[in-house]
């Protein structure tokens, strides 16, 4: 569910609707700007919608600033966008996401994550649950994030099977004690049959 999005017909009223959107000048100047609803506002004259505007924009902006920032140091260690860059987003996003979504209904949240963050709406999903199932102290510049991603993916079979916790360990004494990691396809494959050897053992 995006951040923002509807979850009963009674909280969609109480929300308040925004866009954001990029406009461009009669230089070619591109900007990030916030739109709201106009009626939403001529139904509540209550509300200040400049204020309302300033206070969304503090909190996306903030949240893009603080992204580059973390950009910008792990390029500074000759890095770019490793798994502890990802991580650090996660917990931006997430944080973002609590601070908005009771009040703004964000109506092209993910379209604007991709154009200001470079991120699908699916990769968004993955670096969210990546930043919730990995603790920080379990993130490893020694491994990739796409094999982290792999482990993300296969949470929830591998947890059904009662073996995520082990398999997670297992990645992380493999880049600690054995400095053998895989890439990304092949620990994917490697998880497929690990899982479906623990399916055939139960049949």
């Amino acid at each position: 569910m995006e951040a923002g999005s509807i979850n009963t017909e009674n909280s969609s009223l109480q929300k308040i609707p925004v866009r954001i959107v990029q406009t461009q000048d009669m230089h070619g100047n591109k900007k990030v700007g916030v739109m709201l609803d106009i009626q939403y506002y001529q139904s509540r004259p209550n509300i200040d919608p400049d204020a309302k505007v300033k206070e969304f924009k503090e909190l996306y902006f903030g949240t893009i600033e603080q992204a580059n920032k973390i950009l910008r140091t792990t390029k500074s260690k000759g890095t770019s966008r490793n798994s502890k860059y990802y991580w650090k987003l996660s917990e931006l996003l997430r944080h973002f996401n609590e601070q908005t979504q009771n009040e703004f209904e964000i109506s092209n949240y993910a379209a604007a994550l991709q154009r200001d963050f470079g991120l699908t709406d699916s990769y968004v999903g993955l670096i969210l649950n990546f930043g919730k199932y990995f603790k920080e102290d379990e993130v490893l510049d020694e491994i990739p994030f796409n094999v982290y991603l792999e482990l993300t993916r296969k949470k929830g079979k591998l947890e059904r099977l009662g073996i995520f916790q082990q398999e997670k360990s297992k990645l992380l004494m493999m880049a600690t004690k054995e400095g053998k990691i895989p890439n990304g396809m092949a620990y994917r494959k490697a998880l497929a049959e690990l899982i479906q050897s623990h399916r055939d053992n139960r049949n």
